[in-house]
């Protein structure tokens, strides 16, 4: 059987079983981690979770914390996809502002899903504080505008999210305001939000992965879904070398989907974003970047950078809409950061790694009970640290009989990306490089 879209994800760009080769990578040293045992038998569990990234992990910590028995499976190591290899930013609210909110959702459901939005972000600091791991949390995210008239756009999103939700914890920025957070004349201005922040995203999740062990969780790495199917009212998840039952299945898999479940690849479509940090920049990191916030900017290519603990630039600012990536990311990469800091250009790299993300049509969470006790979450559109861990104690609290959030994440219409599986693709491509392109002019 030949590899389909999900396993050419699984597996055209990156060694089987290593950890992305990220700075996260060396500085947890995650690739000398226990490895959990491969899946040689058949099981039977209360709920079954695909995929061990913060949607997976979150549903199955949250489900043992209340005794139930879970078996969750990875493809190659727990946190090893865009849960441990992404930019570490713990944003607020979700990929439209908070305007935009309103007018597609109306005021109470909008305020309702900004509260789980806010949830969300508690709910990640809470996980570490419970289970004692650091996340390296630094406060403040700045929204930067690349373009005159986005900084208006900023405004009234610091507006609209004081106005309709009561979020009073950021404030705008003119020219010389941004200029307090980042050493270049590219942006005219911007936003700060103070109840945002970044973490270290591998950290997260490799001590997520350790509480769910702790409090039960049976772990199979290597081991992929390579099926899904049902039988007399239970859910099976099949890997190349045995089975698990249940009748509950959680499928966490975000970008790294398409054709398991067919009915998610239409709302849910993967990108690849691609990552660099410097060599350690000395004194210099501090001038680049005065306050330490993360930031964000409002290319349609996002930029988006920090400043890591030790003295180095992360900066991630390339996509690629194909499946394989390409041989030398780096180069996209270089190209956004040379727009921000041209003397940085071709400055040394001691890392480059890649990984697949996921968007919806109206770059909103994907979450739903696809059929019943078959639960699903992704497509979290560059808002996934703080979101997909909150997605995922949903689905937990859905199973156990608290449909509240999940019956609330389903009335969001997340739209439909046109063609059929095996056009998609090319669609999303060609239109996602023509909107590039506009970064340009």
């Amino acid at each position: 059987m030949g590899l389909n879209n999900s396993m050419r994800l699984l597996h055209d760009n990156d060694v089987q079983g290593k950890y992305a080769p990220s700075l996260y990578t060396d500085e947890t040293a995650a690739q000398g981690r226990h490895r959990a045992a491969t899946l040689h038998t058949q099981l039977d569990a209360d709920v079954v979770v695909v995929g061990a990234g913060f949607t997976g992990l979150s549903a199955a910590l949250h489900l043992a914390e209340t005794g139930k028995d879970v078996v969750l499976l990875e493809a190659h190591r727990a946190g090893w996809g865009a849960s441990g290899r992404n930019g570490g930013q713990l944003g607020s609210g979700y990929n439209i502002g908070p305007n935009d909110l309103v007018a597609s959702y109306g005021l109470a459901q909008a305020q309702a899903l900004w509260r789980f939005a806010e949830s969300a972000k508690i709910s990640v600091h809470s996980v570490g504080k419970r289970y004692g791991f650091d996340l390296e949390y630094v406060p403040g995210i700045v929204i930067a505008a690349h373009r005159r008239r986005h900084v208006a756009a900023l405004q009234a999103y610091v507006e609209g999210a004081q106005q309709h939700f009561d979020y009073a914890q950021s404030q705008t920025l003119d020219r010389a305001g941004i200029q307090e957070h980042i050493a270049s004349d590219f942006y005219h201005g911007g936003l700060i939000d103070h109840g945002a922040g970044h973490i270290n995203p591998l950290k997260l999740a490799l001590g997520m992965t350790d509480a769910a062990l702790a409090n039960g969780v049976r772990l199979y790495e290597h081991s992929p879904a390579i099926r899904i199917d049902t039988r007399n009212g239970y859910w099976r998840a099949v890997t190349p070398s045995g089975s698990v039952t249940a009748p509950h299945l959680v499928f966490a898999t975000n970008g790294y989907h398409d054709d398991l479940l067919p009915e998610l690849s239409a709302h849910v479509m993967p990108v690849n974003s691609f990552v660099v940090a410097t060599k350690p920049l000395g004194e210099r990191a501090a001038t680049l970047l005065p306050s330490d916030a993360a930031i964000a900017d409002t290319r349609f290519v996002v930029g988006y950078f920090r400043r890591s603990r030790d003295g180095r630039l992360i900066y991630g600012g390339g996509e690629g809409y194909r499946y394989r990536f390409p041989q030398q990311p780096e180069d996209r990469v270089r190209r956004s950061l040379g727009r921000v800091f041209p003397d940085l250009a071709t400055t040394r790299l001691s890392h480059v790694w890649g990984g697949t993300l996921a968007i919806t049509p109206s770059r909103m969470p994907f979450a739903r009970e696809l059929r019943p006790g078959l639960l699903a979450a992704a497509g979290y559109s560059g808002h996934g640290v703080a979101l997909s861990v909150a997605c995922g104690s949903a689905l937990a609290r859905a199973i156990i009989g608290n449909r509240e959030d999940l019956d609330m994440l389903e009335q969001i219409d997340v739209g439909r990306f046109p063609g059929g599986p095996r056009v998609r693709p090319w669609l999303l491509a060609a239109a996602m490089g023509g909107a590039a392109a506009c970064d340009l002019l």
